[in-house]
């Protein structure tokens, strides 16, 4: 054995008597460190993605009393009958957090915490798993891009993952019947809390149960279960108006929104998000040094990995990836148990938060004075909340937070005219505020209201943007600033 690989099982071997010693401490400080500091970026850079205040606007409408309207990003469409469980869900949060602002993203934080408890979850219930490759089936979940999204994806991650839970609560040969009508419920409101995500999880589900053998009076209890209370729970809605229901959501929901089939929403996800396969990947090899080539286990998990990875493609839209960790954690309980070397461990601790937590905090460090701007648009956005009950103010979603909760606050965004087939509705004291000097176009093409007839007002000079990393820190991202667009006086 050479000097190197002694020093290496030294200090492997240290690790492992320091980390494990105390291990489930450990794997704590790790999660709430990595929290910690995802939320010091979050405050620092408070800046929202398009899609995630836009999902809250049938829950900021419901806590008006009104649960099928959606007008922050949904003005256009009245009434408002698409799924609705997630602003049932998400309802209670934003009427009891007090962060104002920073409400949208302390509920991103909420949700990462009880992904992270669930997935530790399986470890003490299911000896199969081991809190290592868990510790690190986490890491590529908090530190993933796709978490820090802010769109549904992850409390319907969160709700597949409680579904997993009841089914392996107890593993019996065949599951009891008030087990069966459970798993029917809970399937039924994740799809109506994203109706892909429902779509993921009956494919999920079919698999696990072939995979567990389970009966055909199962299966169908299951289905007549999920059936059910989709009847229960969704038809009355869409009864409120038919027609407008299947325009809304088969018209401009499947058709405007194009989704189709695509291997590369994969390949981007892998490009994001490596870590969340490293489990899995050690997890098959193992098993096949065990097992053998002559074994047929492979074939049925080259089935299920096709099957699901297929599923997922088949909505063509990389942010619907996330829902592979449901997959992962099962098949890493079916697959055999082991343990990641704490040097392991360690490594991947450390390379994981690149684009989650260094990359961020490189980029506000390098450039400070962006942070102080975007601090700056927050308040003066947050200004504008009374005029917001009584004019409309479109905002550029990535500041809308302060605002967002107004009845007459409302989101733009590129395809407006191309969804509602007509221009923004702007007249009287209406107010644009934008961010970017692009926007500016972009809201131009959607006004019926002639140029010449508004005025616009800088409200707050621009700053550089933040290096990019696609161009290798060469370029910057569009400079930040605010800007008024109001109507001329007749």
């Amino acid at each position: 054995m050479s000097k190197n690989s002694t020093a290496i099982s030294k200090i492997n071997s240290r690790l492992t008597e320091l980390l494990f010693s105390k291990r489930w401490v450990w794997v704590w400080v790790c999660i709430g460190i990595l929290l910690i500091w995802k939320c010091v970026i979050f405050y620092y850079l408070p800046y929202a993605n398009q899609d995630g205040p836009h999902s809250l606007g049938q829950t900021f409408s419901l806590l008006r009393g009104n649960l099928f309207s959606a007008p922050l990003g949904n003005s256009h469409i009245d009434p408002y009958l698409y799924p609705y469980f997630y602003a049932i869900v998400s309802a209670p949060a934003f009427l009891l957090l007090p962060f104002g602002a920073y409400n949208i993203f302390v509920w991103n934080l909420i949700l990462a915490l009880a992904g992270c408890a669930l997935v530790l979850s399986l470890v003490d219930r299911q000896n199969h798993l081991s809190l290592s490759v868990a510790f690190v089936l986490i890491l590529g979940f908090l530190c993933n891009m796709y978490t820090y999204g802010l769109r549904n994806e992850l409390p319907t991650t969160v709700v597949m993952l409680v579904l997993l839970k009841i089914i392996l609560w107890n593993p019996t040969p065949r599951l009891n019947f008030f087990r069966l009508v459970i798993i029917g419920v809970v399937t039924a409101i994740i799809g109506l809390m994203h109706p892909v995500a429902g779509v993921i999880t009956v494919g999920l589900l079919l698999m696990m149960l072939h995979d567990y053998k389970a009966s055909l009076i199962d299966i169908l209890t299951i289905g007549a279960t999920t059936f059910l209370a989709l009847l229960l729970l969704y038809l009355p809605v869409v009864l409120i108006d038919f027609d407008k229901w299947r325009y809304t959501f088969f018209v401009i929901g499947m058709e405007q929104d194009e989704h189709s089939f695509s291997w590369s929403s994969c390949i981007k996800y892998v490009k994001y998000a490596p870590i969340v396969f490293v489990p899995p990947l050690i997890a098959i090899v193992e098993k096949w040094r065990r097992s053998g080539l002559k074994s047929s286990w492979w074939i049925k998990e080259t089935i299920y990995w096709v099957l699901m990875i297929g599923l997922l493609s088949l909505f063509g839209r990389s942010y619907y990836f996330p829902y592979l960790i449901v997959f992962i954690a099962w098949r890493l309980l079916r697959l055999p148990n082991f343990t990641i070397p704490a040097l392991a461990l360690l490594v991947v601790l450390i390379v994981s938060p690149i684009l989650t937590h260094y990359l961020p905090t490189f980029q506000l460090i390098e450039n400070p004075k962006y942070s102080q701007t975007l601090h700056h648009i927050i308040s003066e956005v947050e200004k504008y909340r009374d005029k917001a009950d009584t004019d409309l103010v479109y905002v550029n979603a990535r500041v809308v937070m302060p605002i967002m909760d107004r009845p007459k606050a409302r989101i733009f965004f590129r395809f407006y005219r191309t969804v509602a087939q007509k221009g923004m509705d702007f007249s009287g004291d209406d107010i644009f505020l934008y961010i970017n000097p692009d926007d500016y176009k972009l809201i131009i093409r959607n006004l019926d209201v002639p140029e010449e007839n508004l005025i616009v007002t800088e409200l707050i000079s621009p700053t550089p943007g933040l290096l990019r990393p696609g161009t290798f820190f060469r370029e910057r991202d569009a400079p930040l600033g605010l800007w008024k667009i109001e109507l001329l006086e007749p």
